[in-house]
């Protein structure tokens, strides 16, 4: 009968209720994968910040010596505790009984604890505690600087080859340039490049704005020549004065 009923599932196809609850479950593997794969937020690490402050709140409490006061309000306990079973031993029911003397135990239970201090139990429980949420807390602060692009100098975004949502696998998500400075790599020929030295000044001038000048230095010679179209040369860099290039 199972092997038929199996048989006519098949043949027939799967109903509403079948699509459905394969619809929820697809949208709760969704919704886990998306908790995962998105970075926290300001408000899961204000949760997290709450977790740590209740459980290290919980722990102080614990390894807080009792006051004189918390040791009086525990004998008060025992002693109206104890007034409540003597009234009902004079004319209670056994059932009466049973619970006013549970209730005297339970009373002189935490006026002993109180007395006593926490255990080593207790106080590894509480740490534990502490640690776990201390340890929620650092990983969504992680996440949250993970989810963050710093750049590593301040500049202009040039160009940017992202959208939101798109994963990345590799390459350049966001090209910046560095506008605190600039230079003018040149080709200098072998004929003129040992009449230049590191630290030289440079005055440069611009075709398509010939008002324009700018002054620089020379940062760097190549140490070794190239060769094209049977010219030799060397890769020479001019460093632009950020002054200069400023008021041009």
């Amino acid at each position: 009968a199972s092997a038929q009923a199996s048989l006519d599932k098949l043949t027939k196809g799967s109903t509403s209720a079948d699509i459905q609850t394969a619809q929820l479950a697809v949208d709760q593997a969704q919704a886990s994968y998306d908790k995962l794969t998105q970075g926290s937020t300001a408000l899961d690490i204000k949760a997290a910040q709450d977790a740590v402050a209740q459980a290290q709140a919980s722990y102080d409490k614990l390894v807080a010596p009792a006051t004189p006061d918390t040791i009086a309000a525990a004998q008060a306990a025992v002693a109206q505790a104890q007034n409540s079973y003597d009234k009902i031993v004079k004319g209670g029911t056994p059932a009466d009984l049973t619970q006013a003397q549970a209730s005297v135990d339970q009373a002189q239970a935490t006026l002993n604890d109180l007395k006593a201090g926490p255990t080593q139990q207790a106080l590894s429980v509480a740490m534990a505690s502490v640690a776990q949420a201390q340890a929620t807390l650092d990983l969504n602060k992680l996440k949250l600087a993970q989810a963050v692009i710093t750049a590593p100098f301040a500049g202009v975004v040039n160009t940017v080859n992202v959208v939101p949502g798109q994963v990345i696998a590799s390459g350049t998500a966001v090209e910046l340039i560095d506008d605190s400075s600039y230079h003018i790599d040149l080709n200098v020929g072998e004929a003129d490049i040992s009449k230049i030295g590191l630290g030289q000044d440079v005055n440069i001038s611009f075709d398509a704005v010939p008002t324009a000048t700018v002054t620089g230095k020379v940062t760097f010679i190549a140490s070794k020549s190239t060769v094209s179209s049977n010219v030799v040369s060397y890769l020479t860099t001019i460093t632009i004065d950020s002054k200069t290039a400023s008021a041009s």
